[in-house]
């Protein structure tokens, strides 16, 4: 069984946000020195969607971006898109990226530049062989590489912990460079 890079990436998102508030206030109690003044709350916002991707079909994407400081935020995102075939199997690229970024709001809306690393995996299928009804044997071509991760969101903040927002995504990489954009939902602290 083939786990793709995106399901581990989003498993590995999820155990991340559900440690964080529980690693933040062991922080905030055992050393006060470093305690952000109560009256300060950084903002903590886990967006994902669904969308077109470049050079394949559906898109997906998936970040957790943490506030950590004057709208800058640090941002670990999984993407992938996926070429949708119905009788053979399908294309992939992703990455999995760490990113920092440069936010401005206004009002309930805000807007986010974001420049990092991110480790991209693409697999391609040729064509079947020793096909005997609707089965065949694919030959595959697997590539990794780093390579310079970009990402910008818009957001509407609808509630003060949920919103909705476009995500546009990409990886410059020598294996195979991808973009692709995503609409979709933004929950937490929004500012």
């Amino acid at each position: 069984m083939r786990i793709s890079a995106l399901t581990m990436s989003l498993a590995g998102l999820s155990v991340l946000a559900l440690a964080l508030p529980v690693r933040a206030q062991e922080v905030s109690s055992s050393n006060e020195a470093l305690q952000t003044p109560p009256s300060v709350e950084r903002s903590v916002v886990f967006n994902f969607g669904v969308g077109q991707g470049n050079p394949l079909d559906l898109a997906g994407s998936a970040a957790l971006s943490f506030e950590i400081g004057e709208a800058l935020d640090l941002t670990v995102r999984a993407t992938e898109t996926i070429e949708i075939n119905l009788f053979s199997p399908s294309d992939q690229v992703g990455d999995v990226a760490v990113l920092v970024g440069k936010r401005a709001a206004s009002g309930k809306s805000w807007v986010r530049a974001s420049v990092g690393l991110g480790w991209a995996r693409s697999l391609d299928y040729g064509e079947g062989y020793d096909c005997y009804w609707f089965s065949c044997e694919y030959d595959e071509t697997e590539a990794v590489a780093m390579g310079l991760a970009l990402q910008g969101d818009t957001a509407l903040a609808i509630w003060r912990s949920f919103g909705i927002g476009l995500t546009v995504f990409g990886n410059l990489n020598p294996a195979r460079s991808f973009a692709g954009f995503s609409l979709g939902l933004y929950l937490g602290r929004q500012r």
